[in-house]
C-alpha cells in the first residue's frame, strides 16, 4: 500500500509540473501535456512490478475511469493545440483496465510493454513532431509529421527491444531479432498514424499485446520476416501511387498484409479484421455527424475504400 501511495504522489507531482509548464508557455502546445503523459503512463507501466497486490491498481483504475470521463465531457481536459476534448485519456484508462483485468497476475509483462510503448513512443512522437516536424501527412487519422512518426518508430523499437532489462524480463530483441522488432515497431507506427481523436491510446497497447502474444510461434529466422515486411510495404506503396487505394486504405492493406504473412496461424485474420473494422467504423462516425449538418452526395470511393483495403490485404496475405 505504501508503494501505491508513493506512485500516486509521483503522478500528482507530474500533474503539478505539467500545469506549471503550461502556464509558463505563451502559446498553446502539447509539450506540458506530454510530460504528464510520459511520466504518468510510465508509472502505470511499472506499477504491476512495484505494487505487491495488483488488485489495488485495478480498483484505482476503475475508480478513475468515471472521473476522467466526466472531466473530459465537461471540457476540463482538452488538447491545447486543437482545442478538442482529450478523449484519448479515456481510451488510455480503458486500455489499462483491460490489460490489468487479464494479465496483472499471470503476465505482468503484457501490462508493462504496452503501457511503456504508449508512454514513450506516443509522447516523444508528439513532442518531436511539434518542435521539429516539417513534412506533414494524413493516413486515415489525424494530421501527422514524418519526423514524429520516425520518433515513434525509434521509441517503440527501443522500448520493445531493450526495456525488459529494467523489469528483470527477457530482452525481446534477443528473442525477436532485428527483423521482427523492426516489423512490430513499424506496425505500431502505422497504427498510430492511422488513428484519430486519441484512439491510438487504445489500439497501440492492444497491438503490442497481440504481437507479444503470438511471437513465440513466429519463425524469427530473419529472411522470411524481412521479405514479408518489405514486400507488403512495397505492395501498399504501389497501390497508393497507382490510386488503387487512398492513403488510409494503403495503410490498412499494409497492416493486414503484415498480420497475415508474419502471423503463424491463418486464424490470426479474425482479430485483425475485428481490429481494423472497428477502427474504420469509429473513424466514420464524425463524418456521418457532419454530413447531417452539411449533407452531400456520398462518394462511392469513400465507402469502398475500407472494403478494398481489406480485400487487398487478404490478397497480399
Amino acid at each position: 500500500m505504501t508503494t501505491a501511495i508513493v506512485l500516486a504522489g509521483i503522478i500528482l507531482l507530474l500533474l503539478v509540473i505539467s500545469l506549471a509548464l503550461q502556464k509558463r508557455t505563451r502559446k498553446p502546445n502539447s509539450i506540458p501535456r506530454k510530460v504528464l503523459h510520459i511520466g504518468a503512463i510510465s508509472v502505470c507501466a511499472a506499477a504491476v512490478y512495484l505494487v505487491d497486490d495488483a488488485d489495488h491498481i485495478l480498483i484505482a483504475a476503475f475508480a478513475a475511469l468515471p472521473l476522467v470521463i466526466v472531466a473530459v465531457a465537461a471540457g476540463l481536459l482538452k488538447d491545447d493545440a486543437s482545442g478538442r476534448r482529450s478523449w484519448g485519456m479515456v481510451y488510455f484508462v480503458i486500455a489499462y483496465i483491460v490489460l490489468l483485468w487479464f494479465f496483472r497476475h499471470s503476465r505482468p509483462d503484457l501490462v508493462f510493454y504496452p503501457m511503456a510503448v504508449l508512454a514513450w513512443a506516443d509522447g516523444l512522437a508528439t513532442v518531436v513532431g511539434e518542435r521539429f516536424g516539417k513534412r506533414r501527412f494524413r493516413a486515415a487519422g489525424d494530421m501527422r509529421t514524418i519526423e514524429g512518426s520516425v520518433a515513434f518508430f525509434l521509441a517503440s523499437f527501443s522500448v520493445l527491444g531493450f526495456s525488459g532489462a529494467l523489469i528483470s524480463e527477457p530482452v525481446l530483441f534477443e528473442a525477436w531479432g532485428l527483423p521482427l522488432t523492426a516489423a512490430v515497431s513499424a506496425f505500431l507506427t502505422l497504427v498510430e498514424a492511422a488513428s484519430a481523436s486519441g484512439r491510438d491510446n487504445l489500439w497501440v497497447p492492444l497491438g503490442v499485446v497481440y504481437w507479444i502474444g503470438i511471437s513465440p510461434d513466429i519463425d524469427t529466422g530473419g529472411f522470411f520476416v524481412s521479405a514479408a515486411f518489405f514486400l507488403t510495404m512495397a505492395a501498399a506503396v504501389v497501390a497508393f501511387r497507382r490510386a488503387w487505394l487512398n492513403a488510409g486504405g494503403a495503410v490498412v492493406a499494409c497492416l493486414l498484409g503484415w498480420v497475415l504473412l508474419i502471423s503463424p496461424m491463418p486464424v490470426s485474420i479474425i482479430p485483425a479484421l475485428i481490429f481494423f473494422l472497428l477502427g474504420t467504423a469509429f473513424s466514420l462516425l464524425p463524418r456521418k455527424m457532419s454530413s447531417k449538418v452539411h449533407p452531400e452526395r456520398p462518394s462511392r470511393k469513400t465507402w469502398q475504400t475500407p472494403l478494398r483495403a481489406i480485400k487487398y490485404g487478404v490478397s497480399v496475405g
